[in-house]
């Protein structure tokens, strides 16, 4: 359950539920916000379950830490059909409202179908070194509210 701070607030604009992100990739969520502070939820947490997509092809599933190693997180949800390559780079999707489109997250370091679903069992090696982390971005979606309006119409059909 890895928390990071960063010394922005909200009288830097930092609100809670904002994506952040380096210029590797991915990092985490806002969580907590104070007037000079502000609390990030990693990646490397694991009660943080995000939408990712194969880039090669635009198969999309979950990404998530199991806890193991502060540089691999897993990728579920990708059926058996799907082809697979080793290094198949692994963005966020457009199914997310915090995060923009085509964010780097990994690459598929392994995968193998020795799961008792019909998904492969995928480890990407991700694309930020949470061991040298200095510098993040904290990424606003100006279309979330918008975005999240219309999937809510859906769901009440």
């Amino acid at each position: 359950k890895n928390y990071l701070t960063i010394n922005k607030g909200s009288r830097h604009g930092i609100k809670q539920g904002l994506g952040v992100i380096c210029s590797e990739g991915i990092v985490g969520i806002v969580k907590d916000v104070s007037r000079d502070y502000s609390t990030v939820i990693s990646v490397l947490n694991t009660n943080v379950k995000f939408s990712a997509m194969l880039s090669r092809n635009g198969y999309f599933g979950s990404a998530y830490w199991d806890g193991v190693s502060n540089s691999h997180i897993k990728l579920s949800e990708i059926p058996f059909h799907v082809k697979l390559k080793i290094n198949d780079k692994v963005v966020t999707s457009s199914y997310s409202a915090i995060f923009p489109t085509g964010v780097p997250i990994g690459i598929v370091e392994s995968f193998s179908k020795e799961t008792t679903e019909n998904f492969y069992d995928i480890t990407l090696k991700l694309t930020t070194d949470f061991g040298n982390l200095q510098y993040v971005y904290v990424v606003d979606n100006l279309f979330k509210e918008s975005q999240k309006e219309i999937e809510e119409e859906v769901k009440d059909e």
